[in-house]
Protein backbone atom coordinates (compact mmCIF):
# COMPACT_ATOMS: atom_id res chain seq x y z
CA UNK A 1 0.00 0.00 0.00
CA UNK A 2 1.13 3.42 -0.97
CA UNK A 3 2.29 6.07 1.39
CA UNK A 4 -0.95 7.75 0.25
CA UNK A 5 -2.78 5.17 1.49
CA UNK A 6 -2.09 4.67 4.77
CA UNK A 7 -3.75 7.68 6.02
CA UNK A 8 -1.01 10.33 6.06
CA UNK A 9 -3.33 12.63 3.72
CA UNK A 10 -5.28 14.39 6.11
CA UNK A 11 -5.88 17.82 5.57
CA UNK A 12 -7.43 20.08 3.06
CA UNK A 13 -4.00 20.74 2.09
CA UNK A 14 -3.10 17.72 0.80
CA UNK A 15 -5.69 17.71 -1.04
CA UNK A 16 -4.70 20.48 -3.31
CA UNK A 17 -1.23 18.89 -3.44
CA UNK A 18 -2.71 15.88 -5.07
CA UNK A 19 -4.56 17.75 -7.04
CA UNK A 20 -2.81 17.52 -10.22
CA UNK A 21 1.38 16.66 -10.83
CA UNK A 22 1.41 19.45 -12.92
CA UNK A 23 -0.28 21.71 -11.12
CA UNK A 24 2.11 20.89 -8.29
CA UNK A 25 5.33 21.48 -10.30
CA UNK A 26 3.87 24.60 -12.76
CA UNK A 27 3.22 26.79 -9.34
CA UNK A 28 4.90 30.24 -9.79
CA UNK A 29 8.07 30.53 -6.87
CA UNK A 30 6.89 33.29 -4.28
CA UNK A 31 8.64 36.13 -4.18
CA UNK A 32 9.89 35.50 -0.10
CA UNK A 33 9.44 32.34 1.41
CA UNK A 34 5.88 30.00 1.51
CA UNK A 35 3.65 31.15 3.71
CA UNK A 36 3.65 28.82 6.74
CA UNK A 37 0.47 29.72 8.41
CA UNK A 38 -1.93 27.32 7.02
CA UNK A 39 0.34 24.63 6.98
CA UNK A 40 3.64 24.34 9.60
CA UNK A 41 1.26 25.21 12.85
CA UNK A 42 -0.36 22.20 13.11
CA UNK A 43 0.34 18.50 13.00
CA UNK A 44 -1.63 17.56 10.44
CA UNK A 45 -0.15 20.34 8.06
CA UNK A 46 3.24 19.08 8.50
CA UNK A 47 2.40 15.76 7.23
CA UNK A 48 0.75 17.01 4.54
CA UNK A 49 3.91 18.68 3.86
CA UNK A 50 5.35 15.45 4.08
CA UNK A 51 3.43 13.89 2.12
CA UNK A 52 3.91 16.52 -0.71
CA UNK A 53 7.77 15.73 -0.19
CA UNK A 54 6.86 12.18 -1.57
CA UNK A 55 4.06 13.54 -4.44
CA UNK A 56 6.80 15.99 -5.70
CA UNK A 57 9.91 14.01 -6.03
CA UNK A 58 7.99 10.08 -6.58
CA UNK A 59 4.66 10.19 -7.76
CA UNK A 60 4.75 13.60 -10.11
CA UNK A 61 8.70 14.06 -10.76
CA UNK A 62 9.22 13.88 -14.80
CA UNK A 63 12.76 13.85 -14.27
CA UNK A 64 13.10 10.94 -12.20
CA UNK A 65 9.87 8.36 -13.94
CA UNK A 66 10.88 9.77 -18.01
CA UNK A 67 13.55 12.15 -18.28
CA UNK A 68 16.22 10.00 -16.74
CA UNK A 69 15.53 6.31 -17.32
CA UNK A 70 14.50 7.41 -20.93
CA UNK A 71 16.07 10.53 -22.31
CA UNK A 72 19.05 10.37 -19.93
CA UNK A 73 19.60 6.52 -21.72
CA UNK A 74 19.27 8.60 -25.37
CA UNK A 75 21.81 10.94 -24.15
CA UNK A 76 23.70 8.17 -23.64
CA UNK A 77 24.26 5.22 -26.26
CA UNK A 78 21.21 2.92 -25.26
CA UNK A 79 17.86 4.03 -26.40
CA UNK A 80 16.61 5.53 -29.35
CA UNK A 81 13.24 7.22 -30.44
CA UNK A 82 10.83 5.43 -33.25
CA UNK A 83 10.43 9.20 -34.24
CA UNK A 84 12.81 11.93 -35.63
CA UNK A 85 11.03 14.62 -33.57
CA UNK A 86 13.39 13.57 -30.78
CA UNK A 87 16.82 13.59 -32.69
CA UNK A 88 18.18 16.13 -30.84
CA UNK A 89 18.10 13.84 -27.41
CA UNK A 90 19.52 10.94 -29.19
CA UNK A 91 21.76 12.62 -31.20
CA UNK A 92 22.97 14.90 -28.96
CA UNK A 93 22.22 18.30 -30.83
CA UNK A 94 20.36 19.93 -27.72
CA UNK A 95 20.98 23.56 -27.52
CA UNK A 96 20.09 25.85 -24.75
CA UNK A 97 16.83 26.65 -26.63
CA UNK A 98 16.18 22.54 -25.93
CA UNK A 99 12.90 22.11 -23.32
CA UNK A 100 13.60 19.65 -21.68
CA UNK A 101 16.97 21.26 -20.49
CA UNK A 102 14.99 24.44 -18.93
CA UNK A 103 12.57 21.85 -17.55
CA UNK A 104 15.12 19.57 -15.88
CA UNK A 105 16.80 22.68 -14.17
CA UNK A 106 13.55 24.29 -12.85
CA UNK A 107 11.85 20.87 -11.73
CA UNK A 108 15.07 19.83 -9.51
CA UNK A 109 15.27 23.49 -8.20
CA UNK A 110 11.52 23.56 -7.50
CA UNK A 111 12.09 19.89 -5.17
CA UNK A 112 15.20 21.44 -3.64
CA UNK A 113 12.95 24.79 -2.71
CA UNK A 114 10.54 22.81 -1.52
CA UNK A 115 12.86 20.51 0.61
CA UNK A 116 14.60 23.75 2.03
CA UNK A 117 11.16 24.89 3.47
CA UNK A 118 10.55 21.57 4.83
CA UNK A 119 13.54 21.67 6.70
CA UNK A 120 13.11 25.24 8.14
CA UNK A 121 10.05 24.98 9.18
CA UNK A 122 10.03 21.65 11.05
CA UNK A 123 13.73 21.21 12.12
CA UNK A 124 12.66 23.06 15.62
CA UNK A 125 9.19 22.64 15.75
CA UNK A 126 7.82 20.75 19.15
CA UNK A 127 3.86 20.50 17.36
CA UNK A 128 5.03 17.03 16.09
CA UNK A 129 7.18 14.60 18.68
CA UNK A 130 10.66 13.65 18.56
CA UNK A 131 11.33 10.36 16.51
CA UNK A 132 8.32 11.73 13.79
CA UNK A 133 10.33 15.28 13.28
CA UNK A 134 13.66 13.33 12.73
CA UNK A 135 12.21 10.99 10.27
CA UNK A 136 10.70 13.73 8.64
CA UNK A 137 13.16 15.98 8.53
CA UNK A 138 15.83 12.74 7.10
CA UNK A 139 13.32 12.17 4.69
CA UNK A 140 13.93 15.87 3.33
CA UNK A 141 17.32 16.00 3.63
CA UNK A 142 17.53 12.77 1.38
CA UNK A 143 15.10 14.54 -0.85
CA UNK A 144 17.51 18.00 -0.99
CA UNK A 145 20.29 15.65 -1.94
CA UNK A 146 19.00 14.25 -4.73
CA UNK A 147 18.44 16.54 -7.27
CA UNK A 148 21.19 18.19 -6.33
CA UNK A 149 23.06 15.10 -7.15
CA UNK A 150 20.97 15.09 -10.56
CA UNK A 151 21.87 18.84 -11.60
CA UNK A 152 25.75 18.31 -10.79
CA UNK A 153 26.01 15.27 -12.72
CA UNK A 154 24.02 17.07 -15.52
CA UNK A 155 25.24 20.63 -15.37
CA UNK A 156 28.37 20.74 -13.86
CA UNK A 157 28.72 23.73 -11.24
CA UNK A 158 25.32 25.07 -10.31
CA UNK A 159 23.66 27.20 -8.07
CA UNK A 160 23.74 26.27 -4.45
CA UNK A 161 20.55 27.16 -2.58
CA UNK A 162 19.69 26.53 1.10
CA UNK A 163 17.41 29.20 1.92
CA UNK A 164 13.86 29.89 0.30
CA UNK A 165 14.05 33.60 0.29
CA UNK A 166 13.84 34.17 -3.25
CA UNK A 167 15.51 37.91 -2.86
CA UNK A 168 18.20 36.20 -1.71
CA UNK A 169 18.21 32.98 -4.37
CA UNK A 170 17.50 34.82 -7.10
CA UNK A 171 21.25 35.82 -8.03
CA UNK A 172 23.42 33.12 -6.77
CA UNK A 173 26.08 32.43 -8.97
CA UNK A 174 27.32 28.96 -9.49
CA UNK A 175 29.87 27.01 -7.22
CA UNK A 176 32.41 24.59 -7.68
CA UNK A 177 30.55 20.93 -8.21
CA UNK A 178 32.32 19.65 -4.69
CA UNK A 179 30.91 22.13 -2.62
CA UNK A 180 27.59 20.86 -3.60
CA UNK A 181 29.02 17.69 -3.16
CA UNK A 182 29.98 18.11 0.26
CA UNK A 183 25.93 19.40 1.00
CA UNK A 184 24.88 16.24 -0.50
CA UNK A 185 27.16 14.13 2.12
CA UNK A 186 26.48 16.32 5.11
CA UNK A 187 22.29 16.25 4.22
CA UNK A 188 22.72 11.64 3.78
CA UNK A 189 24.74 11.50 6.53
CA UNK A 190 22.74 14.11 8.64
CA UNK A 191 20.07 12.14 7.32
CA UNK A 192 20.86 8.58 7.81
CA UNK A 193 21.43 9.73 11.67
CA UNK A 194 17.84 10.93 11.93
CA UNK A 195 16.21 7.47 10.31
CA UNK A 196 17.90 5.33 12.45
CA UNK A 197 15.33 2.60 13.37
CA UNK A 198 12.45 4.24 10.79
CA UNK A 199 10.32 2.01 9.03
CA UNK A 200 11.19 -1.40 7.13
CA UNK A 201 9.10 -0.55 4.49
CA UNK A 202 11.46 0.15 1.32
CA UNK A 203 8.77 2.44 0.04
CA UNK A 204 10.10 5.07 2.39
CA UNK A 205 13.13 6.85 2.89
CA UNK A 206 15.46 4.89 5.00
CA UNK A 207 19.08 4.94 6.38
CA UNK A 208 19.42 1.66 4.38
CA UNK A 209 18.33 4.37 1.60
CA UNK A 210 21.05 6.91 2.63
CA UNK A 211 23.74 4.44 2.83
CA UNK A 212 22.90 3.14 -0.50
CA UNK A 213 23.24 6.76 -2.37
CA UNK A 214 26.30 7.69 0.04
CA UNK A 215 27.92 4.69 -1.16
CA UNK A 216 27.24 5.87 -5.16
CA UNK A 217 28.08 9.09 -4.20
CA UNK A 218 31.55 8.54 -3.19
CA UNK A 219 32.08 6.57 -5.56
CA UNK A 220 31.59 9.46 -8.35
CA UNK A 221 33.76 11.56 -6.17
CA UNK A 222 36.56 8.59 -6.35
CA UNK A 223 37.06 8.02 -2.72
CA UNK A 224 37.25 4.17 -2.92
CA UNK A 225 37.66 3.40 0.50
CA UNK A 226 34.52 5.42 1.75
CA UNK A 227 32.16 3.92 -1.24
CA UNK A 228 33.37 0.26 -0.15
CA UNK A 229 32.57 0.92 3.39
CA UNK A 230 29.14 2.49 2.42
CA UNK A 231 28.63 -0.50 0.24
CA UNK A 232 29.17 -3.00 2.89
CA UNK A 233 26.36 -1.24 5.26
CA UNK A 234 24.12 -3.18 2.96
CA UNK A 235 25.67 -5.90 1.56
CA UNK A 236 25.33 -9.96 2.73
CA UNK A 237 27.28 -11.11 5.83
CA UNK A 238 28.13 -13.93 3.71
CA UNK A 239 29.63 -11.94 1.17
CA UNK A 240 32.12 -10.05 3.83
CA UNK A 241 29.17 -7.03 4.43
CA UNK A 242 27.18 -6.36 7.43
CA UNK A 243 23.88 -6.21 5.83
CA UNK A 244 20.90 -9.03 6.74
CA UNK A 245 18.02 -7.47 4.72
CA UNK A 246 18.55 -7.80 0.97
CA UNK A 247 19.40 -10.32 -1.21
CA UNK A 248 19.78 -10.55 -4.97
CA UNK A 249 16.92 -11.47 -6.78
CA UNK A 250 16.11 -14.04 -9.85
CA UNK A 251 16.39 -11.86 -12.79
CA UNK A 252 12.51 -11.93 -12.78
CA UNK A 253 11.37 -10.70 -9.51
CA UNK A 254 14.13 -7.74 -9.17
CA UNK A 255 11.38 -4.97 -10.29
CA UNK A 256 8.15 -6.71 -8.18
CA UNK A 257 6.84 -4.73 -5.28
CA UNK A 258 7.81 -8.40 -3.35
CA UNK A 259 11.56 -7.87 -4.11
CA UNK A 260 14.26 -8.77 -1.81
CA UNK A 261 16.73 -6.95 -3.87
CA UNK A 262 15.15 -3.22 -3.74
CA UNK A 263 16.77 -1.01 -1.01
CA UNK A 264 14.38 2.06 -2.14
CA UNK A 265 11.95 1.96 -4.81
CA UNK A 266 8.34 4.12 -5.14
CA UNK A 267 5.16 2.74 -5.52
CA UNK A 268 3.22 4.91 -7.86
CA UNK A 269 -0.74 4.50 -6.87
CA UNK A 270 -1.72 8.21 -6.66
CA UNK A 271 0.12 9.17 -9.74
CA UNK A 272 -2.27 11.54 -11.02
CA UNK A 273 -1.74 11.00 -14.96
CA UNK A 274 -3.34 8.30 -16.94
CA UNK A 275 -3.98 4.78 -15.21
CA UNK A 276 -4.11 3.82 -11.82
CA UNK A 277 -0.42 2.40 -11.27
CA UNK A 278 -1.96 0.57 -9.34
CA UNK A 279 1.49 -2.51 -9.48
CA UNK A 280 2.94 -1.21 -12.47
CA UNK A 281 4.92 1.75 -13.12
CA UNK A 282 4.85 4.97 -15.33
CA UNK A 283 8.12 3.35 -16.99
CA UNK A 284 6.41 -0.08 -17.54
CA UNK A 285 3.37 2.52 -19.13
CA UNK A 286 5.67 4.30 -21.75
CA UNK A 287 8.13 1.60 -22.17
CA UNK A 288 5.97 -1.39 -22.97
CA UNK A 289 4.31 -1.16 -26.60
CA UNK A 290 0.72 -0.49 -26.35
CA UNK A 291 0.68 -1.70 -30.42
CA UNK A 292 2.67 -2.53 -32.95
CA UNK A 293 4.75 0.64 -33.06
CA UNK A 294 7.51 0.35 -30.51
CA UNK A 295 9.22 4.25 -29.23
CA UNK A 296 11.97 3.71 -27.03
CA UNK A 297 14.11 1.20 -28.74
CA UNK A 298 16.76 -0.50 -27.95
CA UNK A 299 20.38 1.28 -29.59
CA UNK A 300 22.48 -1.36 -31.79
CA UNK A 301 25.15 -0.82 -29.37
CA UNK A 302 23.43 -2.10 -26.55
CA UNK A 303 21.58 -4.83 -28.07
CA UNK A 304 25.34 -5.88 -28.82
CA UNK A 305 25.97 -5.92 -25.46
CA UNK A 306 23.23 -7.81 -23.95
CA UNK A 307 23.33 -10.66 -26.38
CA UNK A 308 27.07 -10.76 -26.54
CA UNK A 309 27.11 -13.85 -24.48
CA UNK A 310 24.78 -15.99 -25.45
CA UNK A 311 24.30 -17.50 -22.02
CA UNK A 312 23.51 -13.89 -20.47
CA UNK A 313 19.89 -13.85 -19.64
CA UNK A 314 19.49 -10.08 -19.34
CA UNK A 315 19.77 -10.43 -23.29
CA UNK A 316 15.96 -12.40 -23.14
CA UNK A 317 14.24 -11.90 -19.65
CA UNK A 318 15.18 -7.82 -19.58
CA UNK A 319 14.69 -6.96 -23.13
CA UNK A 320 11.82 -8.36 -26.04
CA UNK A 321 10.72 -7.25 -29.70
CA UNK A 322 8.23 -6.35 -32.03
CA UNK A 323 8.77 -7.12 -35.39
CA UNK A 324 12.80 -7.26 -34.52
CA UNK A 325 12.57 -4.18 -32.71
CA UNK A 326 13.88 -4.47 -29.30
CA UNK A 327 12.96 -2.42 -26.34
CA UNK A 328 13.67 -2.57 -22.69
CA UNK A 329 11.55 -4.94 -20.62
CA UNK A 330 12.61 -4.91 -16.91
CA UNK A 331 9.06 -3.55 -16.03
CA UNK A 332 6.92 -5.62 -17.49
CA UNK A 333 3.19 -4.24 -16.49
CA UNK A 334 1.62 -1.59 -18.82
CA UNK A 335 -1.26 -2.03 -16.59
CA UNK A 336 -2.47 -3.61 -13.44
CA UNK A 337 -1.70 -7.21 -13.39
CA UNK A 338 -4.09 -10.25 -12.66
CA UNK A 339 -1.97 -11.54 -9.90
CA UNK A 340 -0.63 -9.61 -6.53
CA UNK A 341 2.31 -11.18 -7.03
CA UNK A 342 3.05 -9.77 -9.91
CA UNK A 343 2.94 -5.98 -9.17
CA UNK A 344 5.70 -3.78 -9.98
CA UNK A 345 7.50 -0.66 -7.81
CA UNK A 346 10.21 1.71 -9.35
CA UNK A 347 13.55 0.63 -8.06
CA UNK A 348 15.73 3.63 -7.12
CA UNK A 349 18.66 1.67 -5.05
CA UNK A 350 19.01 -1.91 -5.28
CA UNK A 351 21.77 -4.28 -3.86
CA UNK A 352 23.18 -5.80 -7.63
CA UNK A 353 24.98 -1.73 -7.72
CA UNK A 354 26.27 -2.24 -4.02
CA UNK A 355 27.73 -5.12 -5.69
CA UNK A 356 29.39 -3.46 -8.42
CA UNK A 357 30.41 -0.65 -6.55
CA UNK A 358 32.35 -2.17 -3.85
CA UNK A 359 33.61 -4.08 -7.25
CA UNK A 360 34.77 -0.64 -8.71
CA UNK A 361 36.36 0.77 -5.86
CA UNK A 362 38.25 -2.72 -4.71
CA UNK A 363 39.77 -2.53 -8.32
CA UNK A 364 40.71 1.00 -8.39
CA UNK A 365 42.32 0.31 -4.98
CA UNK A 366 44.52 -2.90 -6.46
CA UNK A 367 42.21 -5.08 -4.68
CA UNK A 368 41.72 -7.02 -8.00
CA UNK A 369 40.63 -11.00 -6.68
CA UNK A 370 38.07 -9.14 -4.49
CA UNK A 371 36.59 -6.70 -7.26
CA UNK A 372 36.36 -10.20 -9.35
CA UNK A 373 34.57 -12.07 -6.59
CA UNK A 374 31.46 -9.12 -6.43
CA UNK A 375 31.48 -8.65 -10.48
CA UNK A 376 31.12 -12.75 -10.56
CA UNK A 377 28.26 -12.22 -8.48
CA UNK A 378 26.54 -10.53 -10.82
CA UNK A 379 27.26 -11.93 -14.06
CA UNK A 380 26.75 -15.48 -11.99
CA UNK A 381 23.11 -14.38 -11.40
CA UNK A 382 22.67 -13.57 -15.16
CA UNK A 383 23.92 -16.87 -15.94
CA UNK A 384 27.40 -15.70 -17.03
CA UNK A 385 30.56 -17.77 -16.22
CA UNK A 386 32.78 -16.43 -14.02
CA UNK A 387 35.73 -13.87 -15.42
CA UNK A 388 39.66 -14.37 -14.74
CA UNK A 389 40.45 -11.24 -15.57
CA UNK A 390 43.57 -10.29 -13.83
CA UNK A 391 44.63 -6.90 -14.71
CA UNK A 392 42.91 -3.32 -13.35
CA UNK A 393 42.35 -1.99 -16.94
CA UNK A 394 40.87 -4.78 -17.85
CA UNK A 395 38.79 -5.50 -14.60
CA UNK A 396 37.90 -1.61 -14.90
CA UNK A 397 36.38 -2.21 -18.29
CA UNK A 398 34.54 -5.28 -17.75
CA UNK A 399 32.83 -3.43 -14.75
CA UNK A 400 31.60 -0.90 -16.89
CA UNK A 401 30.10 -3.70 -19.49
CA UNK A 402 28.43 -5.19 -16.56
CA UNK A 403 27.37 -1.37 -15.34
CA UNK A 404 25.79 -1.34 -18.52
CA UNK A 405 23.86 -4.81 -18.99
CA UNK A 406 22.74 -4.34 -15.32
CA UNK A 407 21.16 -0.75 -15.15
CA UNK A 408 20.35 0.29 -18.85
CA UNK A 409 17.26 2.41 -18.95
CA UNK A 410 17.19 2.75 -15.01
CA UNK A 411 17.82 6.25 -13.97
CA UNK A 412 20.64 7.70 -16.51
CA UNK A 413 23.52 5.53 -14.55
CA UNK A 414 24.59 4.69 -18.20
CA UNK A 415 24.94 8.91 -19.07
CA UNK A 416 26.44 9.40 -15.84
CA UNK A 417 28.98 6.30 -15.85
CA UNK A 418 30.15 7.54 -19.30
CA UNK A 419 30.98 11.11 -17.45
CA UNK A 420 32.57 9.88 -14.51
CA UNK A 421 34.81 7.62 -15.42
CA UNK A 422 36.39 10.16 -18.72
CA UNK A 423 35.26 7.48 -21.41
CA UNK A 424 32.40 9.75 -22.82
CA UNK A 425 34.03 10.84 -25.61
CA UNK A 426 35.77 7.85 -25.78
CA UNK A 427 32.36 5.59 -26.24
CA UNK A 428 30.10 8.63 -27.99
CA UNK A 429 32.39 9.05 -30.42
CA UNK A 430 32.22 5.87 -31.93
CA UNK A 431 28.65 5.23 -32.26
CA UNK A 432 27.54 6.12 -35.73
CA UNK A 433 24.25 8.02 -35.61
CA UNK A 434 25.74 10.25 -32.93
CA UNK A 435 26.68 14.14 -33.40
CA UNK A 436 28.90 13.96 -30.32
CA UNK A 437 30.59 16.84 -29.66
CA UNK A 438 32.73 16.46 -26.47
CA UNK A 439 31.01 19.76 -24.94
CA UNK A 440 27.43 17.73 -24.93
CA UNK A 441 28.93 16.21 -21.98
CA UNK A 442 27.29 19.00 -19.92
CA UNK A 443 24.12 20.43 -20.86
CA UNK A 444 22.96 23.64 -21.61
CA UNK A 445 21.30 26.81 -19.47
CA UNK A 446 18.50 27.67 -20.41
CA UNK A 447 18.64 31.40 -21.92
CA UNK A 448 15.63 31.98 -19.73
CA UNK A 449 17.24 31.28 -16.23
CA UNK A 450 20.76 33.26 -17.90
CA UNK A 451 18.35 36.21 -18.26
CA UNK A 452 16.55 35.39 -14.72
CA UNK A 453 19.99 35.35 -12.69
CA UNK A 454 22.82 37.93 -14.50
CA UNK A 455 25.24 35.66 -12.15
CA UNK A 456 24.29 32.39 -14.22
CA UNK A 457 27.16 31.35 -16.34
CA UNK A 458 26.26 29.31 -19.67
CA UNK A 459 28.48 25.98 -19.96
CA UNK A 460 31.42 25.97 -22.77
CA UNK A 461 30.22 25.50 -26.15
CA UNK A 462 26.73 26.57 -25.94
CA UNK A 463 26.70 30.14 -28.03
CA UNK A 464 23.41 30.00 -29.60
Amino acid sequence: MSLLNKGLVVSALCSLLLTSCDDLLEVDSPTSSLVTEQVFTSKDGIEAARVGLYVNNWLCSSVYYTYMPLYYSMFSDELKYRLTSYAEYYENTYTSQTSMMATIWQRLYKAIYQSNDFITNVEGTSIIDSDSRDRYLGEALFFRAFPYFVLVNSYGDVPLVMVTDFNKTANTPRVAQSQVYDVIISDLTKAAEYLDGATDDVTYITSDACYAFLARVYLYMGEWEKAKAMSEKLLPVADGGIGTRYQLEDLDNVFRASSKESIMCANMEGYSGTGTYVGYTREGYMLVPSGNNVNYQISPELLASLTSDPADKRGTNWIADKKGVYYPYKYKNRATPSKTEEYEYQVWFRLAEQYLIRAEANAHLGNVKEALSDVNKIRNRAGVADSVLTSVDDVLLLIEGERQREFFAELGHRWFDLKRTNRIDDVLSKVEWKKWESYKALFPIANAELLNNPYLTQNPGYDD
